[in-house]
């Protein structure tokens, strides 16, 4: 028998509702320090959901049940709940419950990366980690903000540092 939460007899209708304990028990420990509680519930919660455990289309417990079984407050599952649909993780339908959905539109980079303090290491970006000089070159930025943003900020031909710069690239380039 499979461990997936969609699996087995609830395969025959998607949208039966996900038993609370095996929930719990998928989700593990959803207490992290550094974070709040309705935060790291929303994080394991993601997590089983974007790794397919729980399909989508499949309906949340209700509130109350899920508190009760994880042993925190409702406004705990609430609040994570309500977190997970903000993302596209999940939808509520009046009356019906709150089921599990993925987000199709990529959403935003932030929603991609999962929340801050997540310990779930996302590959949808494919992006290498940042250049060790980007922090000099922040640092420099910084610093010279004062002399760009002296006036309203905007010059339409750019600002005379960064036109010197791109046309002394272009000049150890050979082109003229």
């Amino acid at each position: 028998m499979s461990s997936r939460v969609g699996s087995s007899a609830n395969t025959a209708d998607p949208q039966a509702e996900t038993d609370a304990r095996t929930l719990a028990g998928l989700m593990g420990s959803v207490k992290i320090e550094g974070m709040p509680l309705y935060r790291s519930l929303a994080n394991q919660l993601r997590r089983i959901i974007a790794d397919g455990t729980v399909p989508a289309g499949k309906r949340l417990p209700p509130e109350r049940v899920m508190s009760a079984q994880l042993g925190v407050s409702r406004v705990t599952v609430t609040s994570a709940y309500r977190e997970l649909r903000e993302q596209g993780w999940a939808a509520a339908v009046h009356g019906a419950g709150t089921f599990v959905a993925v987000p199709s539109d990529g959403g935003s980079w932030v929603s991609m990366m999962g929340s801050e303090g997540s310990s779930v290491l996302d590959f949808v970006n494919a992006a290498p980690e940042a250049s060790p000089l980007l922090a000099d070159a922040l640092v420099d930025a910084v610093s010279s903000l004062a002399k760009t943003i002296a006036g309203h900020g905007y010059t339409p031909p750019g600002t005379s540092d960064l036109r010197r710069a791109i046309a002394d690239r272009y000049s150890r380039r050979g082109l003229p």
